[in-house]
């Protein structure tokens, strides 16, 4: 698979976080003001659920209000060479990453 850099999108943000209890959690708010203007990144799963992916990233500066993270919409997608399928063996299903993080505990929601 190839990713050409110069297609690289503008980042969507959608929120920001907050680093708390010494790097071991990170609280964020996401905006869905204009949730619907983002549908196209939302992705279906075998389960019929609707998920979206998303990427938080460290802030250079702490702003103004305390935030150390922003969120935005994760954009990548990748091109497959051409002649060549992508290999699909190496990538868990959207849906079994989500099973994963869920169940050992690694994300959740309050």
């Amino acid at each position: 698979m190839q990713f050409d850099k110069t297609d690289k999108p503008s980042p969507i943000y959608v929120g920001s976080g907050k680093e708390m209890f010494e790097g071991d959690f990170i609280t964020f708010s996401l905006d869905l003001t204009h949730i619907e203007q983002l549908s196209e990144w939302f992705n279906k799963g075998n389960n019929g659920k609707t998920y979206v992916q998303l990427k938080v990233q460290r802030k250079r500066e702490t702003d103004q209000w305390g935030k150390t993270h922003s969120v935005q919409i994760d954009q990548f997608k990748p091109k497959p060479q051409t002649g060549e399928a992508p290999n699909t063996e190496q990538r868990f299903s959207q849906e079994q990453a989500e099973e994963k993080m869920f169940s050992d505990g690694s994300i959740g929601f309050s």
